[in-house]
């Protein structure tokens, strides 16, 4: 038996597997970091898996630009707030 992912569900999964690959973070903080962004910048989660997709692709999806501007901003500093939270 399989399910069949949305593909707002698959771009959540997939802007995870790049914040552990690139960040060196667990699954689980992948995912909590893309929860709090979403409750900061108070959109779905999915749209913010699906905008940190169009930063580190350098692909339009749609998302709102703004959007995408304050996960590059954040994406600069994220290696120092990990390292300062001791992860």
């Amino acid at each position: 038996m399989f399910s069949i992912l949305s593909p707002r569900t698959v771009d959540l999964a997939q802007a995870a597997g790049v914040l552990t690959e690139w960040f060196d973070v667990t699954t689980r903080a992948a995912m909590a970091l893309l929860t709090e962004w979403s409750g900061q910048y108070d959109v779905p989660v999915e749209e913010v898996g699906r905008a940190l997709l169009e930063v580190l692709q350098g692909c339009d999806t749609g998302c709102d630009p703004a959007l995408v501007r304050q996960l590059e901003n954040r994406l600069r500093v994220l290696p120092a707030e990990l390292a300062a939270a001791g992860n």
